[in-house]
């Protein structure tokens, strides 16, 4: 019996990205994280709400706190899907530093780029199981 390999992702690098994010919003770091990495990017969809709440939180209130977030949160209807503002605090102090946030918004970036290539891959697959003319279209539709 063969296992298929896990899902390329990092918990650890989305959860400390949102800590870092909630620590210290001012870092230097911020604009590139932000070209770096995109909501869509997170494969753990609770990291994904909390990273949203964080940019909403800068854009709306010029500061990213664990109350503002948690208030985001709430107005979506999704604080206790993430396990209420005790989730928050707990993301932050598992990581207690904004250190490495490029870094793992890198790492978030790159496993979202695999994630997209299976899925493309699996595509042309099933294209090609059912006998259609897939690299035509394939290569016409990643341009």
């Amino acid at each position: 019996m063969t296992l298929d390999p896990p899902i390329p992702h990092s918990n650890s690098s989305e959860s400390a990205l949102c800590a870092a994010l909630m620590l210290d919003h001012e870092a230097a770091e911020f604009p590139l994280i932000r070209q770096t990495v995109s909501p869509s990017d997170f494969h753990n969809e609770t990291f994904k709400w909390i990273y949203e709440a964080c940019i909403l939180s800068l854009k709306e209130y010029g500061d990213v706190t664990v109350p503002t977030v948690a208030f985001l949160l709430e107005q979506s209807g999704r604080l206790d899907e993430v396990g209420a503002e005790v989730q928050l605090i707990d993301i932050c102090s598992r990581w207690f530093t904004s250190i490495g946030a490029v870094a793992h918004a890198r790492v978030i970036s790159g496993a979202a780029k695999r994630r997209r290539r299976i899925t493309a891959a699996g595509q042309e697959a099933r294209r090609a199981w059912r006998g259609e003319n897939t690299l035509r279209g394939w290569i016409s539709t990643s341009g």
